[in-house]
């Protein structure tokens, strides 16, 4: 399902980053719906149970930490929708013995990922196969909304964009930015897919460090460090950056790389984590430049198999116009049959009228010819002693 999302999101990124020229600017789980096919049989299906079947809903999920903080959601029993209720628990479903939560956001977090305890009625309450419902066996759709913050790609209308925990390094640097600034954020979304809710990035404020310091801290400690060329030409680098480079207001940092903390943290295999990291640091690349674009990680092998409805609908129109394309052939191929026979027609008619013409001189040299036989014995008299004479 993480997959189906992800290449969806990037594939609607890509069209709107080539086509549209529009960079988004604020993407994030809020602004990524569910489509619901048919959701009148939801909404029916609901209606016709019993007044006091409840669902388990998750109604908020308190500020992380750190990254990948532990975020444990709070639940209640309430009337909800089935689809979206078994999507959330889906998506935010990690089993561990450890629920404590981090305590802080620069050092290793060596705490587990949270358990969530989804409570449950009466099995006769849920309906056997979700499938006649939009289930889980079929393929989902997602829709980017929100637009209201995005931006030209040519003309920007401000410098202040994107979500704390979706911003990346050049917009808080205030450097250059780009549609590379939305594969960024498809980074952080996804991994907060993955865990089940935990962000990738959250910054905190302290004593002696602002958020941003924080987020520029735990950046360094999941990337590396920041590019020369980028804190030299950000406009706010002097805030956050010493001469040599380095933090201003915070000295310590804990480098924990993302396989690591995919690995170690959140108990993923080590050959799952692997395969997922590859996935997300191309898109987490700190230069925006050197950033993978959105066109270029829907091909990515982790995203390999997964078909999803805007690549189905493209895959129809493209039968569609080879179908119209192979009738317009058919179609041309006829026309150029019947001009051919025309052209054909012409040349016959045009080699009739020579061969009349041949024909018509012909007869007119044949009969000059009996003339041409009576005058040869004068012309031979009278000339040949001239002829001869002058030889002579």
């Amino acid at each position: 399902m993480v997959k189906e999302i992800a290449k969806q999101v990037l594939l609607g990124l890509d069209y709107m980053h080539c086509y549209c020229g529009v960079i988004h600017t604020d993407l994030k789980p809020e602004n990524v719906l569910v489509s619901i096919p048919d959701v009148e049989s939801v909404i029916l299906h609901e209606l016709s149970l019993p007044s006091d079947s409840t669902r388990t809903r998750m109604v908020g999920v308190p500020s992380s930490s750190g990254r990948g903080g532990n975020q444990m959601p709070l639940s209640v029993s309430r009337p909800t929708s089935l689809g979206v209720d078994k999507l959330a628990f889906a998506m935010s479903r990690i089993e561990t013995d450890d629920p404590e939560p981090s305590t802080s956001s620069t050092s290793k977090c060596e705490c587990s990922p949270p358990k969530i305890s989804h409570k449950q009625g009466k099995e006769n309450e849920y309906p056997g196969n979700l499938t006649e419902f939009g289930g889980e066996t079929e393929t989902i759709t997602v829709k980017i909304a929100d637009l209201g913050n995005a931006t030209w790609i040519s003309h920007r209308f401000t410098d202040d964009i994107q979500t704390r925990q979706y911003r990346c390094p050049e917009v808080i640097l205030g450097a250059k930015w780009g549609p590379s600034a939305d594969v960024w954020s498809v980074a952080c979304l996804v991994f907060e897919l993955i865990t089940g809710g935990d962000y990738l990035f959250d910054p905190v404020s302290g004593q002696s460090y602002s958020k941003d310091n924080n987020h520029l801290a735990q950046i360094i400690e999941l990337m590396g460090p920041i590019p020369p060329s980028m804190v030299l030409t950000g406009k706010y680098s002097w805030e956050y950056f010493n001469r040599r480079g380095k933090l201003c207001h915070i000295s310590t940092l804990c480098p924990w790389p993302l396989v690591s903390v995919l690995h170690e943290k959140y108990r993923f295999r080590k050959s799952a984590a692997e395969r997922i990291a590859a996935f997300l640091l191309p898109m987490l690349i700190v230069h925006p430049e050197k950033r993978m674009s959105a066109g270029e990680m829907v091909m990515h092998r982790w995203l390999e198999g997964v078909v999803v409805q805007g690549e189905m609908d493209l895959m129809k129109m493209l039968d569609g116009m080879d179908q119209e394309e192979e009738e317009e052939e058919e179609e041309n191929a006829g026309i150029e049959d019947e001009v051919i026979s025309l052209a054909n027609l012409q040349m016959l008619r045009e080699l009739m009228e020579l061969t009349v013409i041949t024909y018509r001189k012909l007869v007119l040299q044949v009969s000059l010819v009996p003339q041409v036989i009576a005058w040869t014995p004068t012309l031979l008299v009278l000339g040949y002693p001239k002829s001869f004479k002058t030889r002579k």
